[in-house]
């Protein structure tokens, strides 16, 4: 009986009459009485009244402390959101200008490889030439 007391008393100022019997509530009562309180006896409706208020209290605090909690979270959701957003919008110029960078240097190249194609192949006919020419001077 004196750990319940002790767990009661330490949780909640008010001591839980619902749960002792009726004849044993004035013993119980009184070591109650020489915790701090008024000395004054309280009915038990007053004290489930006000066991009652501080529990509804207590759950009025934890309900503001949860939608503090929740607004929180909101906001910290659109941060979030619109930090996301932005590294995409960054990551998709960027992809896109390195795309656009990449195309023209393949184009250069492409070009490149072009003119080099038909410079070696006039080379060549010039080479070809060249030893016919070799070849008609040799028959002389």
């Amino acid at each position: 009986m004196s750990q319940k007391t002790k767990r009661s008393a330490a949780s909640t100022p008010v001591p839980m009459q619902s749960s002792t019997p009726v004849q044993g509530s004035s013993a119980a009562g009184a070591t109650h009485h020489h915790s701090g309180r008024p000395s004054s006896p309280l009915s038990p409706t007053r004290l489930a009244r006000l066991e009652e208020k501080t529990n509804l209290q207590n759950l009025n605090d934890r309900l503001a402390c949860y939608i503090d909690r929740v607004r929180f979270l909101e906001t910290e959701n659109s941060r979030l959101t619109m930090e996301v957003r932005t590294s995409q919008e960054t990551v998709t110029r960027e992809v896109s200008n390195i795309k656009s960078m990449y195309e023209h240097e393949l184009s250069d190249a492409r070009k490149l490889l072009d003119e080099t194609a038909r410079e070696k192949a006039k080379l060549e006919i010039d080479a070809k030439r060249i030893w016919e020419e070799n070849d008609d001077l040799k028959k002389r």
